[in-house]
């Protein structure tokens, strides 16, 4: 029941250390530069699914505004 995204072992992807070090510096920036809020009529409350990863039905729709 683990989540892998970039493989274990002798086969794990050369490049995971690299792209979770970018996926924080973009979040950051995004965060930084923007205001997150939910679309209207989106729920406020997730109805998560399960399957290879972790997701919400029907995505999550977001407002951004630039701040």
């Amino acid at each position: 029941h683990a989540f892998l995204p970039f493989g274990h072992g002798a086969r794990r992807c050369i490049g995971a250390i690299i792209a979770m070090l970018e996926l924080k510096i973009i979040l950051s920036e995004m965060l930084r530069a923007f205001h997150f809020e939910l679309a209207p009529g989106q729920a406020a409350s997730p109805d998560p699914r399960y399957t290879i990863t972790l997701h919400n039905k029907g995505g999550v729709h977001l407002k951004l505004t630039k701040r």
